[in-house]
Order: C-alpha cells, then sequence, then structure tokens
C-alpha cells in the first residue's frame, strides 16, 4: 500500500505542477488534485481490503473451514437468557 501510495501522491504533485503551468498556480488547482489524490487513495484501499478478504476466505475454503453457519458470526455467542 505504501508503493501505491507513494505513486498517487507523486502522481497528484506532477498533476499540480503541469495544471499550474498550463493554467496558473492556484490554490483551487492544489486542492482539486489533493482531492483526487485522496479518493484515489480511499478506492484503491477498498480495493486492497476486498482482494484480502477474498484471498482469506479462498484460503479457509480450502482448510475445510465453515465459512457461514449460525453459529459463525463477528461477536461471540451470547449465553441465553434464564428468565
Amino acid at each position: 500500500m505504501r508503493a501505491v501510495a507513494g505513486a498517487v501522491l507523486v502522481g497528484a504533485l506532477i498533476a499540480i505542477v503541469i495544471d499550474g503551468m498550463l493554467n496558473g498556480l492556484s490554490f483551487a488547482v492544489m486542492l482539486r488534485w489533493a482531492g483526487a489524490a485522496v479518493i484515489g487513495l480511499l478506492l484503491l484501499a477498498m480495493i486492497g481490503v476486498a482482494v484480502h478478504a477474498l484471498r482469506g476466505a479462498g484460503s479457509a475454503q480450502r482448510r475445510g473451514e465453515r465459512l457461514a453457519a449460525d453459529d459463525v458470526g463477528l461477536m461471540p455467542r451470547r449465553p441465553p437468557d434464564d428468565d
């Protein structure tokens, strides 16, 4: 992720310089490209998380682990109430 983030940020910096040379450097130009870089980083992070989750699910399935059932969840099961 660091290498991808570095590449996106360097690309945004190059875009700021080129856009600034062509249209004049302003704060709005810098904000536009910085915003595009942040959105790009968020999208790449979401894709990375999804790929990592799919790989983990695939490897768990190959090991024969159950991935979905009544007793499989994000939170531990609560003991039944004794009412």
